[in-house]
Formats: C-alpha cells, sequence, structure tokens
C-alpha cells in the first residue's frame, strides 16, 4: 500500500492522533495488557459489587434507639428476618463503613493495575510522540485502555452482587441474613454503575498517561487530618449525653474512614522516610534495599495504609470477640457473632488487596530496574542475595503497619471498651490473633518472593547489559 504524498504536510498542520489509530493502540494485544485489563476489571467489578451490597443494606427495615437522656420506657424491637448489626440503624452505619472500606481497597488495587507496566508504556509513549502525538493523545490513549476494563467491571459487579447476596441471604439463617431480597432497585443501581465505573476508569487510565513532573510527597496535612479524626473518634466514643445515637455512631464511623484514608494517602512519605532512616544503618542489606524501597514509595505506602486498616479492624474484632466469650447470655452471643465474621473477612479482603497490590508494583518494579539488576548479578549478586533484598523490602512496609494497627485497633478499642462499659476487657484473643497475623504475613511476603522468582532470574539476565 503506497502513502499518500500529502500525508507528512497534513500531519504537520495537524499533529496528533486519529481517532481510530488511538483505539487501535489500546487494544490489549500484549500478554501483559491484557493482565492489566483483567486486573482492573476485577477490582472495579469486586469494588462495585460491594458498592452494590451497600445499597442493598438501607434497605433492611432498622429499628434507631431513642436518645440517651429518655426518661420513659420503650420496647426494642428487631425484625426477625434478619441479623441485630443490620436491623439496629446504629450498628448498621458501621456494617456500611466496614464494607466501602473494603470496596476502597479493591479500588486501590485497581489504581496499581492502571498504573502497572510502566516501562513498557513510557517506552511506547516516546515513540509515539516521535510520530507525533500530542500530549492530549497520551491522554486519551490513557482513557481509552481503562474505559472498556472499567466498563467491564461495571458489569462484573452484577453477578458480585449476586454472589454476594446468596451468601449473606438465602444462604443463612433467618437470624444472620443481611441483605434483603432482590429488587427492581438492584437493576437500576447496577444500571447507573456501569457508565460511572467506566468514567472513572477513563480518568484513572488518563491520569496515568499523562507526563507530570513529580511532585513533593510531604503532604504532612494528611497526618494532621489524620490526628484531628482521632481526636474525634476519642471524643465521639466517650461522649455519655449525646442526642441522638444514630447520628454520633455516624460520625464516628466518618471519622475512622477519615483516619484510614488520611493513613492511605500518608503511606507514600513514610516509606521514604523509612528508606531514609535504612540508608543510615550500618546493615548492607537496608543499605542496599534502600534504593529499591524508594522506587516503590508510592504503591508500598498504599499497601501499609491498607494492611494498618486490616490490621486496626482485627484489632477491634478482636475486643468485640473477647467480650462476647465472655458475656454469658445467649442474645448478647448470638447478635455480635455476625458481625465479628464479617469485620474478620473484611480485614482479611482488605490484607490480601495490599498483598496483591504491592506484588503487582514488585513485578513492575523488576521490569523496570532489570539493567541494574543484571549488574548487581555481573559483580557477584546471585539470586539468594537478591531474593533476600526483596523479603527485607517487603517485610520494611508490611509488618510494621499491620502491628500499629492491631495495637491500635485491640488496645486502644479495649481501653474504650473498658471505661465506657465498666469490666474490665478480655485481651486474650489479641494476644493469639495477633502473632499468628504477623506470622501469617511473614509467610505471604516469602510466597510473594517465591512467585517472583522466575521474574527475578529474567531481569538477571547479562543480555539487559547491552547499551540501549
Amino acid at each position: 500500500m503506497r502513502a499518500a504524498p500529502g500525508s507528512l504536510t497534513t500531519s504537520a498542520r495537524r499533529p496528533g492522533l486519529r481517532p481510530g489509530t488511538l483505539w487501535l493502540l489500546a487494544a490489549p494485544s500484549l500478554r501483559a495488557s491484557r493482565t492489566r485489563a483483567a486486573l482492573v476489571a476485577g477490582g472495579t467489578g469486586a469494588a462495585g459489587g460491594l458498592v452494590l451490597i451497600t445499597a442493598a443494606l438501607f434497605r433492611v427495615p432498622a429499628f434507631a434507639l431513642p436518645p440517651r437522656d429518655t426518661t420513659g420506657s420503650y420496647e426494642v424491637s428487631y425484625d426477625s428476618r434478619f441479623a441485630a448489626i443490620v436491623t439496629s440503624a446504629e450498628t448498621r452505619i458501621g456494617v456500611v463503613t466496614a464494607v466501602l472500606l473494603v470496596a476502597a481497597t479493591a479500588l486501590v488495587l485497581a489504581w496499581q493495575a492502571v498504573s502497572a507496566g510502566s516501562a513498557r508504556r513510557h517506552r511506547r509513549d516516546r515513540a509515539l510522540v516521535i510520530a507525533g502525538a500530542t500530549p492530549g493523545d497520551l491522554r486519551r490513549l490513557g482513557a481509552a485502555e481503562t474505559a472498556v476494563a472499567g466498563a467491564a467491571g461495571g458489569l462484573l459487579a452484577g453477578p458480585v452482587y449476586l454472589l454476594l447476596w446468596l451468601l449473606l441471604g438465602p444462604a443463612q439463617p433467618a437470624a444472620s441474613r443481611l441483605l434483603p431480597a432482590l429488587a427492581a432497585a438492584d437493576l437500576l443501581a447496577w444500571a447507573c454503575l456501569v457508565p460511572v465505573s467506566a468514567a472513572l476508569a477513563a480518568a484513572a487510565g488518563a491520569c496515568s498517561g499523562a507526563a507530570r513532573t513529580r511532585r513533593s510527597h510531604r503532604k504532612w496535612w494528611w497526618l494532621v487530618l489524620a490526628g484531628v479524626a482521632l481526636a474525634a473518634v476519642l471524643i465521639l466514643s466517650r461522649l455519655g449525653g449525646v442526642a441522638d445515637r444514630q447520628v454520633q455512631v455516624a460520625l464516628m464511623s466518618a471519622a475512622v474512614a477519615v483516619l484510614l484514608l488520611a493513613a492511605l494517602a500518608a503511606g507514600t512519605p513514610w516509606v521514604r522516610l523509612k528508606a531514609s532512616r535504612m540508608s543510615r544503618r550500618a546493615s548492607a542489606a537496608d543499605v542496599l534495599a534502600t534504593a529499591g524501597l524508594r522506587a516503590l514509595a508510592g504503591p508500598a505506602g498504599r499497601a501499609a495504609g491498607v494492611l494498618l486498616g486490616a490490621g486496626l479492624t482485627t484489632g477491634v474484632a478482636t475486643v468485640l470477640l473477647g467480650n462476647t466469650l465472655r458475656q454469658s447470655s445467649a442474645f448478647g452471643s448470638g447478635g455480635a457473632l455476625p458481625g465479628i465474621v464479617l469485620t474478620a473477612v473484611a480485614a482479611a479482603l482488605a490484607g490480601l488487596s495490599a498483598l496483591a497490590t504491592i506484588a503487582l508494583a514488585a513485578v513492575d518494579d523488576l521490569l523496570t530496574t532489570r539493567r541494574s539488576l543484571a549488574a548487581m548479578a555481573a559483580v557477584g549478586a546471585d539470586l539468594a542475595t537478591l531474593q533476600a533484598l526483596q523479603r527485607r523490602r517487603l517485610r520494611a512496609v508490611t509488618v510494621a503497619p499491620l502491628i500499629c494497627g492491631l495495637l491500635l485497633g485491640g488496645l486502644g478499642y479495649g481501653a474504650l471498651t473498658a471505661a465506657a462499659a465498666g469490666p474490665a476487657t478480655d485481651m486474650w484473643p489479641l494476644l493469639v490473633i495477633g502473632p499468628v497475623e504477623v506470622v501469617l504475613l511473614v509467610l505471604a511476603n516469602r510466597a510473594i518472593v517465591r512467585l517472583l522468582a522466575g521474574r527475578t532470574v529474567t531481569a538477571i539476565d547479562p543480555v539487559h547489559l547491552r547499551a540501549a
């Protein structure tokens, strides 16, 4: 096929790529691109299904307790078709908050999938710029790459919601059901969710495709916001004369959400600060792991924030478990156990999302830094040494946030419960479950390094030492 003689002149007059060319380039032709699109669709679908769960929870008939200063007698009657944690207007707000936070962790994984493959896309973008692509073309290309995956995730949210509805609804006895029967509102919410998912994914892809200058990560105002949220949690939990219990619980849930989101955003500067401290140590492993830790500051910080939230949630669940097992009444145990199970599942899902996020970032880092890794292997660093550095890097950004979350959730919430209720809080579940979670996290880090062994061997191949 012969090119038109005036094609170059036309391209010079109107630089940029045609829409058909953009969609052709956005098609996930490579296996890495298809994996990236699948991860974006999966994370978006999981988050969308949880959002549909949140909307369905508000269709459960709930009973609000009267104000605390009420002196007259009143009768508390919950709907026997559902669990007590969702028929109480106060505890249902906490359940909604937990579900939305798990949805946020799924979106964190989806965002990491959007930003994955940066080395390959950087080479492609340089070639497109040489061919005449503009920054707007790169943004549109990034949006087109992820918009289809986001729309697929929105469509996947429906089956995810149906699966969760079966598990939390008909599969449970009447006293433990969390969700109502299917209704037309579920179909309407799903229909609205599909374009919203596509738009959010397109916006994320446009941000990842734009060439931006690196901004300073010293956003210490996030720490101030986290301190304010923590102070609000303490104050609201100690207030006994609040007129509306539902408003108090809603404000406390909002404060907890702000605290966890602030921890998520402040993770990057914390990782950079930890890398600076590690670089001043005498250990050779710490010094060598510093450069890789700085390169993974963004995704490692997000994973650290998620693990902090998972540890906080688990710590609170251990206190609830200890108090429930200490109670002698069957009503207290039966009403609290579904909430404890739901809290534990939410914490486990958040932890898995954090590990998947940092594993995906580690894969991208191996592709980006393979030339430096090959140079280290050429001067004598074997595979075992590089894997030890990877394990050290993962431990540095995962173990400490989980332990801090466990202590903050377990000891902090236990102290607040003891101060409010009077009797001592049973802390033995934290002493049992806490160390088990830390050991499982260390084993998960080792498993991630083992899964990356093949990619690490490929990265240290001497062929990468060739001049580009």
